[in-house]
């Protein structure tokens, strides 16, 4: 089976991995969109073009059985009508984020925290998640919202453990409330800052779509977990040359053996 994870950048590598590490018989290709970095800033409309572009760009070469949009923000610019508009089923990170984030909590009184980029913010996608996924329940939790645009810049330079970053992070949390224990990383760039939060903000749980993934897969689209590791057949695309430099793209081919290229998006 052919599994296509796409994302605007480097950041849903961080979903790639546990879909590696879970799925290895099924074969993979990453679509990195890192010459249009950030998706979180442009219109709903573009994000849709691009994220069609990148699709037919991959299913015409290999059909692809599954598409994970491994971006928060082109999740929240299709919402429901993703699946509609491509032949093949796909699945956003939107919901696995909200899965991951509702349990353990420590007290109803707690408050769940989302960050993310502008878009993903702006369109409300997760505050309806939540509302969707606690419809039943008389404990619903308190949000809070706070959209951080320069994270993916950040994270794109390769600034996952720096003292300006640390300083970005801190202006970003500053109205967060006392009471939140849960951080929601609703961009998949945003764990690759892990380290940071964790350093600032040790009393933070924090989560994101990459840890519900799995089950989603599992759960939605019937996919069994390989018995044993085997050597995964995965492809690296990006459609700028400067994400093949970048250290964390060479240490995640050095682990998963991963080939890795420069591929154009052919509209």
């Amino acid at each position: 089976m052919h599994i296509a994870v796409i994302d605007s950048g480097l950041g849903g590598m961080t979903v790639l991995e546990p879909l590696l590490k879970n799925f290895s018989e099924h074969r993979f290709t990453y679509f990195g969109d890192s010459a249009r970095v950030p998706y979180g800033t442009k219109s709903v409309s573009v994000i849709q073009r691009y994220v069609l572009e990148i699709f037919k760009t991959i299913h015409r070469k290999d059909p692809i059985d599954i598409l994970v949009l491994a971006c928060n923000s082109a999740s929240a610019a299709f919402g429901e009508s993703l699946s509609t508009l491509l032949p093949v089923p796909t699945i956003g990170v939107i919901e696995a984020g909200v899965a991951a984030a509702r349990t353990p909590r420590k007290s109803s009184q707690d408050v769940i925290g989302v960050i993310g980029t502008e878009a993903t913010i702006r369109s409300g996608a997760y505050r309806n998640a939540f509302r969707k996924a606690f419809a039943q329940s008389d404990d619903k939790p308190e949000l809070w919202f706070q959209a951080c645009p320069l994270f993916v810049p950040l994270v794109e330079e390769g600034w996952l453990d720096d003292a300006i970053t640390e300083k970005v992070i801190q202006r970003y949390m500053a109205n967060a409330p006392a009471t939140m224990n849960t951080l929601v990383l609703g961009c998949t760039h945003y764990p690759l800052l892990e380290k940071a939060f964790n350093k600032l903000y040790p009393q933070l749980r924090l989560c994101s779509s990459a840890d519900a993934i799995v089950d989603f897969l599992e759960t939605q689209h019937k996919l069994k977990p390989s018995p044993q590791h085997r050597n995964t057949v995965c492809t690296l695309l990006f459609s700028d040359l400067r994400s093949l430099e970048h250290n964390w793209v060479q240490d995640f081919q050095l682990r998963w053996k991963c080939e890795a290229r420069v591929q154009s998006v052919s509209v």
